[in-house]
């Protein structure tokens, strides 16, 4: 049977029993389906406790942003939820618009079919905290969350480590690491893919806001002093327009996202805990260098997303790279700039570049828009492959698009900028300093 869109998407009461948070939604007219997913916080940590304000508020807010997978499923008009604060139907307007960008223009839907939400309830009273002094370390199983535990370590930060979900090479970076690894669980509603199946339309998602909220309710639960990401700062980068509205895969894990999400924790609790991204200041390029000093992590990382599909059974040990995906060919340009031949096949096992033409030309938007993928920018692109290039050892077959990428980016000027730190970012005060130091890029 066809799926039928409802014109109404119900935010229903929340609920914490022991470990579980129940977030449910309701779709309405025609008919009523109601969808509840389940948050599983780990057997090995402190629970949320539900009597807690600023637990409540978190968790608040976590119901809105979980509720981005469930509402594009019919992309309902009307949105209905208890009176919002201005700040959190702010967040959640940006979430469910700019997060959802991707998901219109590959849907060829306007973006204003997004909803409105409606403001006009108070900001919870900030409640006090006590200061923690340890922090989560969020982990992907990527090159960032490896850069970041070791800068980290530098500082000599005390870290416990933070996944939603372990897959295989998570938990392998986790051993890698050698810190306290927390597992959190998050389970969609199994309707979710009936429907899509239904055809529901489905699309990407700004899956980094629902892992941020996650986190905030953790650091509640244990009093860490806050949650560290690992975005870089060409994640606030768009790839193309749609609509008047710009579009990044990214979005989520961008500087606006950050900075909002950060004004709604801070109105919420002080002083801490807090969420930002260790490596906003830092480009592609910056962190592939400091990567490449860490053998230690060559055969317990992959930044290949083909490894962490949902749904689906996960398989024992898939394997680390595709080898054919943007992401995979990014990265290997990137990171095998300073690698030598040796090190690469450690890393990545063979060559990404052998009839990757096409796949560079995209990621240098040579004909059009980068690929919607976790990459970076044409620049940082340039930058890598300059590097490449005065080494020697760039495929004579990818001559041309080296060439026609220099001439719109060249590379000595992109590795400047690249090596470069920002100042647009949103550390704690003392942070970039401390960031600035252990990189020794200033």
């Amino acid at each position: 049977m066809a799926y039928t869109r409802h014109q109404r998407f119900v935010f229903s009461p929340w609920s914490l029993e022991g470990r579980v948070l129940l977030l449910p939604y309701r779709l309405e007219s025609p008919g009523a389906i109601e969808l509840t997913e389940r948050i599983v916080f780990p057997a090995d940590a402190p629970a949320p406790d539900a009597n807690d304000a600023t637990t409540r508020a978190a968790i608040d807010v976590l119901h809105l942003l979980a509720g981005v997978s469930y509402w594009k499923a019919s992309t309902s008009p009307e949105v209905i939820t208890s009176n919002l604060s201005d700040d959190a139907a702010a967040l959640a307007q940006d979430v469910y618009t700019h997060g959802l960008a991707q998901f219109f223009h590959e849907s060829q839907l306007d973006p204003s079919v997004a909803p409105a939400f409606r403001r006009g309830g108070t900001v919870p009273a900030p409640h006090p905290r006590p200061d923690g002094h340890r922090w989560l370390l969020m982990i992907g199983g990527g090159k960032d969350s490896a850069v970041s535990r070791e800068i980290l370590r530098d500082m000599d930060f005390d870290v416990d480590l933070l996944s939603v979900g372990a897959s295989h090479w998570i938990r392998a970076q986790a051993a890698a690491m050698g810190d306290r690894h927390l597992v959190v669980h998050r389970l969609l509603d199994p309707q979710l893919a009936e429907m899509n199946a239904a055809g529901a339309t489905n699309g990407h998602v700004p899956i980094t806001a629902v892992l941020a909220a996650i986190s905030w309710v953790m650091c509640l639960a244990g009093g860490y002093a806050g949650a560290i990401a690992s975005n870089e700062r060409s994640a606030s980068v768009p790839s193309t327009h749609w609509r008047g509205l710009d579009v990044n895969h990214q979005w989520s894990k961008g500087i606006a996202f950050e900075s909002a999400f950060q004004a709604v924790m801070r109105a919420r609790s002080r002083p801490n805990p807090i969420w930002f991204s260790l490596l906003r200041p830092l480009s592609e390029v910056a962190i592939a260098r400091r990567f490449a000093d860490h053998e230690r992590y060559f055969f317990a990382t992959t930044s290949c997303n083909a490894n962490f599909r949902q749904p689906g059974p996960q398989r024992d040990a898939p394997p680390r790279w595709c080898g054919v995906c943007p992401k995979c060919t990014f990265v290997y340009i990137v990171v095998g700039a300073f690698l030598s031949s040796d090190d690469r096949a450690k890393l990545f096992g063979s060559d990404f570049l052998v009839n990757a033409e096409i796949r560079v030309r995209d990621l240098a938007e040579l004909e059009g828009p980068r690929p919607y993928e976790c990459v970076g920018t044409p620049a940082e692109l340039s930058a890598a492959i300059g590097l490449w290039r005065e080494r020697g050892d760039w495929p004579a077959s990818l001559a041309g698009v080296a060439d026609a990428l220099f001439a719109r980016h060249p590379p000595t000027a992109a590795l400047a900028e690249a090596l470069t730190p920002s100042h647009d970012h949103c550390l704690p005060a003392g942070f970039y300093e401390r960031l600035t130091d252990a990189l020794d890029l200033t």
